[in-house]
């Protein structure tokens, strides 16, 4: 745990004689659920999946969740400083020029004091995992709404699953999976490159998994060329631009849609 960190989120702690009293609803049970899972949302992402866009009403109860002392929020450059010399870390920046989100954006997280003792996602309150969920988020609520699926689990719940089940290979452990009958599909988020020697070992371990499908979501265009050339003729995997998530890139089958690529790897 990241100790600069957690001292930057105690900051953001409500008081107890602040905290007002709430009647939850089903609803905010949802959205703080899937806060915990995550890590880290923004307004919009909470908005679209929980309040069909309308902001008002988004705003309003998410003022609401935080004065009952559920959930913190702080603009993303601020979770990027040190918390000694009030620096910004300049090493994430370049990073974050390339992603659909600004440094002033306000990031949601889970109040530090409701989630000690629970910390679904502790292995996500890091520095490092910030942006890497956020462009997640995105994917995760695209595949909600375009792929039928009986099960999505995120990248927390999938390591407890290898470790608990026996016989998963620790290699095939994505950020994302959803499964519906016979389809169970490994979603990866590629942010920074790979040696070469990392992807073939990769590569070989979801060929061997019993995974039918692997679709690798990348943030640069760059990285297209490298991700087909190590997949080879390989007809599992699958390649897409996160900002664009419905147009795959494939060896096999060329550029097809998602429920495209999922129909044609059973056939």
């Amino acid at each position: 745990m990241d100790c600069q960190f957690l001292r930057l989120m105690q900051t953001e702690v409500t008081q107890a004689s602040k905290i007002v009293e709430i009647r939850m609803l089903p609803k905010d049970w949802e959205l703080i659920n899937f806060i915990e899972e995550q890590g880290f949302v923004t307004f919009g992402q909470i908005c679209t999946k929980f309040f069909n866009s309308i902001d008002s009403s988004c705003s309003t109860r998410l003022k609401r969740l935080m004065e009952a002392g559920y959930l913190s929020r702080k603009p993303l450059v601020d979770l990027f400083r040190f918390s000694s010399q009030n620096k910004i870390r300049p090493s994430y920046f370049p990073h974050i020029l390339n992603l659909n989100v600004s440094a002033r954006q306000k990031i949601y997280f889970i109040n530090r004091n409701y989630s000690k003792g629970y910390g679904k996602s502790a292995q996500l309150y890091k520095t490092s995992m910030i942006l890497h969920q956020l462009i997640l988020n995105d994917i995760r609520l695209f595949l909600e709404e375009e792929v039928v699926h009986k099960r999505l689990v995120n990248d927390p719940k999938v390591k407890i699953i290898a470790d608990t089940i026996f016989g998963k290979n620790k290699g095939t452990v994505p950020d994302l999976t959803l499964e519906y009958n016979k389809v169970k599909v490994a979603i990866e988020l590629e942010r920074t490159p790979k040696g070469r020697s990392r992807y073939l070992w990769r590569f070989q371990n979801f060929m061997s998994s019993n995974y039918t499908h692997v679709i690798y979501y990348y943030t640069d265009e760059t990285q297209l060329k490298t991700l087909l050339k190590m997949a080879g003729v390989r007809g599992k995997f699958a390649f897409a631009h996160y900002r664009t998530p419905n147009e795959l890139y494939s060896n096999v089958f060329g550029l097809l849609d998602i429920n495209s690529f999922l129909h044609k790897v059973l056939d």
